[in-house]
């Protein structure tokens, strides 16, 4: 019998640093995206600042938990189902907890205020679909605290343009990233058990013909021991 081992079952492996990597970069992307975006609308629209702030909430947090999907199943091969539905729920009420210090001033207090009230709603709510599958499931919050705080630090004393908002970016998903990553090398027993169903399922039906096999040698070698029985018994 075909013997199948659990994949990624420990945190220091060879696509640690690829996944941290790769989740870095999906915020770092998103950033580089919805900056020169915002000033475009800026510029062609009369849009309240809360209705722009808005547009670059859902930019950056819908295309963020898009592209944690893909990361997590094509590198991690765990299910993402329903990831999506909690982190847009996340996202609706980032809606309402924003608060907008423009990221860019002197005062540290205000920037920590806007960047928690940004970057930790969502994954509040993605602790909830994480409680059921993985470990440890409330370090998911409190390292999203903690990322959001490093966020800030770049930005400390204002100026230094884009290119410090993209670098607060790698260093939230570094400390996101890691933290997801040591998540899934410690998932739930139900997560394994619906893993183990599903390859014993395959099994059974790649190799029906063994089961088959095995059941009719058993009963040739009853039906054999039964005639050697009555073949041997003295007669009356």
């Amino acid at each position: 019998m075909r013997k199948t081992k659990l994949k990624n079952d420990s945190f220091w492996q060879a696509g640690t640093l690829p996944f941290v990597a790769l989740w870095a970069g999906s915020y770092a992307a998103a950033w580089m995206g919805v900056l020169p975006f915002i000033e475009w609308i800026e510029d062609i629209s009369d849009f309240s600042p809360q209705i722009v702030s808005n547009i670059a909430i859902a930019f950056i947090l819908f295309l963020t938990a898009l592209l944690h999907v893909q990361i997590v199943e094509r590198l991690l091969k765990h299910s993402m189902r329903r990831w999506m539905l909690y982190s847009i729920v996340g996202m609706l009420i980032t809606f309402f907890t924003f608060r907008d210090s423009s990221m860019s001033g002197t005062d540290h207090t205000a920037m920590l205020v806007t960047s928690l009230s940004l970057l930790v709603p969502m994954p509040l709510i993605q602790t909830v679909w994480l409680w059921r599958r993985v470990k440890a499931a409330w370090l998911w919050p409190l390292a999203s605290v903690v990322a959001a705080m490093v966020f800030v630090l770049p930005l400390r004393g204002g100026g230094g343009g884009d290119g410090l908002v993209i670098l607060a970016a790698l260093l939230h998903g570094i400390v996101q990233g890691g933290i997801m990553r040591y998540l899934w090398a410690q998932p739930k027993d139900t997560d394994k058990a619906k893993v183990d169903f599903a390859e014993n399922q395959e099994m059974q039906h790649t190799e029906p013909g063994r089961l088959h096999l095995k059941f009719l040698g058993s009963r040739k070698l009853t039906e054999g021991i039964y005639v050697g029985a009555q073949r041997a018994a003295p007669r009356a």
